[in-house]
């Protein structure tokens, strides 16, 4: 190439010394001392010339750069725009995300197809995202803080009606359900809750020292009806409400609220409970023929209308059939006469 030193005069310079002018400098300096150099003068330049210098321009560019027209995929990689490998190819889900705007705490999701949208996930939300796959049986729990794994471990499956119970430590258990049962404690020192036996109509369940309440049902005393249904239990008093009992001897130590026939042919003692509360009562009923007594407990009265036995006094029949009614009129000390047929009743 040539250099300033022997660059043609620039009367006489024409394109071809121009282009070698320009290729032959150093540095820009030099190259631009070059072109003014050939300015200088006066620079012929025919049609042909222009052509033949834009055609060699185009070819000198595309052999350098082998970018050779009519070959794009040749172009792509020479310029390092390979498409899949430098640059990314249009993808219509790229395109929904690109229109997001960012902020803390988003994350994204679809709603139609390549149709992509923003919602908020806290620090907790994202902590669950990344947990890690936990021991089996495990679930999930809140400690007030974040959601952590819990302790205790849980089956996959449970019968359906199954009540839950942990059978040990950290071991979570279901309990198949009974039919018509009820749920107990049992008498183990833990406590395992078992199922009573299924019931019947009026049954109950009843607690037993030291042992698992059991299932029972109710009996009936004297003077007491019961009539079990389903969920009910009727309790009725029958009769006059008080126990009755013959006296076959000629003493008999009396119980509250019970009545006694005396039976036999001598006359008989009939001994007042020393223990009784207000409205208490006892009932004596002559059938023998020598009649009946009365004795108040030491210490306690009978009120007769308006007389009063002495401490530990009595009330003696009049005739063998005579009946006699006390209830307690004082808790303890004082028996109070209520009903009687005879005529002829002796206060001691």
């Amino acid at each position: 190439m040539p250099k300033i030193s022997n660059l043609p005069a620039a009367a006489s310079a024409i394109v071809t010394d121009l282009i070698a002018a320009v290729q032959g400098g150093v540095t820009k300096k030099e190259t631009l001392q070059q072109v003014l150099n050939l300015f200088s003068g006066t620079i012929t330049i025919t049609e042909a010339q222009v052509t033949g210098l834009v055609a060699d321009l185009a070819s000198k560019f595309a052999i350098a750069n082998n970018l050779s027209e009519g070959v794009p995929a040749t172009m792509r990689t020479n310029l390092g725009l390979v498409i899949g490998t430098n640059v990314q190819a249009y993808n219509a889900n790229l395109q929904s995300i690109s229109a997001l705007g960012t902020a803390a705490n988003k994350m994204i999701y679809t709603t139609a197809l390549n149709t992509w949208a923003e919602a908020d996930i806290s620090a907790v939300g994202r902590g669950i995202v990344n947990l890690g796959a936990g021991a089996a049986g495990v679930i999930l729990r809140s400690n007030g803080t974040n959601y952590v794994a819990s302790t205790s471990t849980f089956a996959d499956t449970y019968a359906i009606n199954s009540m839950l119970f942990a059978s040990a430590a950290n071991a979570i258990t279901a309990l198949a359900p009974a039919l018509s049962s009820v749920l107990l404690s049992s008498a183990a020192s833990t406590g395992v809750p078992v199922w009573s036996g299924a019931m019947t109509n009026g049954q109950m369940i009843i607690g037993s020292t030291g042992a698992t309440p059991v299932v029972g049902t109710i009996s009936a005393g004297a003077g007491i009806s019961i009539t079990p249904g389903a969920g009910t239990l009727n309790i009725a008093a029958t009769g006059s409400g008080i126990g009755w009992s013959t006296i076959a001897g000629t003493t008999q130590a009396a119980a509250v609220d019970n009545g006694y026939v005396v039976g036999n042919a001598a006359q008989t003692t009939v001994t007042l409970p020393a223990v009784f509360a207000v409205g208490a009562t006892v009932e004596v009923r002559g059938l023998g023929a020598g009649g009946w007594i009365l004795q108040a407990n030491a210490g306690d009265t009978i009120q007769v209308a308006s007389a009063v036995t002495s401490a530990g006094g009595t009330v003696t029949s009049a005739a063998a059939t005579d009946i006699i009614e006390v209830t307690g009129l004082v808790a303890n000390t004082t028996w109070q006469m209520k009903v009687t047929n005879s005529t002829g009743l002796t206060v001691a």
